[in-house]
């Protein structure tokens, strides 16, 4: 009865945000407490946070379209493809499905530019984790090498989302020696589809119709008259 009571939405984008080149003057540096990007894009049922920098110092020039950030030191990686502690660097955001909807998260997709340290050693892991479980596991995760791409991460894992719930996307460099290296979130000043885009579904729960109360209230007297 549950089940046939929800009414399933289509894929299709939660939340976006691309940088543009306009987002500060040139040559001015972002402030992580106060030059946190806004959501471009937004679906209808589900709010979306600013995006968060956290563990950066204040000192990136505004260069182009991207929100720039940096990997964490390579020690913070095990050498088996995961972290022997989570960095202190990280992006974040949060997606708040409003009363009565339920939010599932397909994918996460991430374009990123690294001006050729990626490829100076083994290159990076990037991993996403949330607050579900406390940020104790990784819910999708990938290695790259080049020095710019789209990462794509599958979510679907997640589950179903009705509250608040903060992301977090962790990048380190694998090798040890391969110090604090960029990694920028790029963006477009023309294009809608980069920067990071999460897609998924969002679809409503509504309160019971008046028949599927009367027909329950009739399974329960046929019940009883059976009794």
């Amino acid at each position: 009865l549950l089940f046939a009571s929800i009414s399933w939405g289509q894929a299709a984008t939660i939340a976006r945000w691309t940088p543009v080149s306009t987002a500060l003057p040139r040559g001015v540096d972002y402030d992580n407490g106060a030059d946190q990007p806004l959501a471009d894009e937004t679906i209808a049922g589900v709010a979306a946070s600013v995006l968060n920098r956290e563990g950066f110092a204040n000192a990136f020039g505004n260069t182009g379209a991207v929100f720039p950030g940096r990997a964490a030191d390579g020690a913070a990686v095990d050498g088996m493809g995961g972290f022997t502690s989570l960095p202190a660097q990280f992006t974040s955001f949060t997606l708040t499905p409003d009363a009565g909807m339920l939010l599932s998260v397909d994918t996460i997709t991430y374009d990123y530019a690294s001006y050729g340290q990626a490829e100076a050693g083994s290159g990076y892991l990037v991993t996403i984790r949330t607050s579900a479980d406390g940020f104790a596991t990784d819910l999708a995760s990938a290695s790259t090498s080049v020095t710019s791409a789209r990462l794509t991460f599958d979510t679907s894992a997640l589950g179903t989302l009705t509250s608040a719930t903060e992301f977090r996307v962790y990048a380190a460099a694998i090798d040890a020696n391969g110090g604090n290296r960029w990694f920028d979130l790029v963006g477009s000043d023309v294009a809608t589809d980069a920067g990071l885009i999460v897609d998924g579904t969002v679809t409503a729960v509504p309160e019971p119709s008046s028949s599927l109360l009367l027909g329950l209230a009739g399974l329960a007297l046929a019940a009883r008259r059976r009794r």
